[in-house]
């Protein structure tokens, strides 16, 4: 797996390279209209990147919407795949987000390994990030030995059967993918 990091020098020449792109695009105007313009423009830079990054990585981040009309985050890593669900419900101070993990390398079921609506993200973080990602995996990833005994009490069969033979696996992605992140800034 490979990293893709800027300079703070980098990052300032490139917001300036979208900030005149934009000022052409669509004349000054646009610098007066567009509230939080140095939010939109290092958005639009953190969206380049990341289209960048991506192009060199095995995984792959999409936004989209479910059946229902709601937004969603799927990540996916070659057999992996994590998908969430902004619920729209937000309670304590929390947003709340349903989860799917699969993993097409486990079995042969479709069903999902987690699946469920009990993951609570603070409001100060976007519902349906990376940092949410990380967040659900390192639940996911969570092995015998790493928190109490009665964290598992709750686990089926077959997901006491995957953590002992895939958990690792997918914590090292983790690991990996908040590593990425620090180094970006995130």
């Amino acid at each position: 797996m490979s990293t893709f990091v800027i300079s703070n020098e980098e990052f300032y020449t490139r917001l300036s390279a979208i900030a005149e792109r934009r000022l052409v695009d669509e004349g000054p105007a646009w610098l007066f209209a567009t509230p939080g313009v140095l939010e939109a423009l290092e958005e639009e830079l953190y969206d380049e990147v990341l289209d960048e990054w991506q192009a060199d990585q095995s995984w792959s981040v999409e936004h989209g919407e479910d059946a229902e009309g709601r937004e969603t985050l799927s990540w996916k890593e070659e057999e992996f795949e994590l998908i969430l669900t902004d619920l729209g419900t937000r309670t304590d101070s929390h947003s709340h987000v349903k989860y799917q993990l699969f993993d097409g390398n486990y079995d042969e079921s479709d069903a999902p390994i987690f699946e469920g609506t009990d993951l609570a993200i603070p409001l100060w973080h976007d519902a349906l990030s990376l940092k949410t990602i990380e967040t659900a995996i390192g639940f996911f990833s969570l092995e015998d030995g790493d928190t109490d005994k009665e964290y598992f009490d709750k686990y089926t069969k077959r997901q006491l059967a995957w953590r002992d033979k895939r958990a690792e696996e997918l914590h090292l992605l983790g690991i990996y993918l908040q590593e990425l992140m620090e180094k970006a800034g995130g």
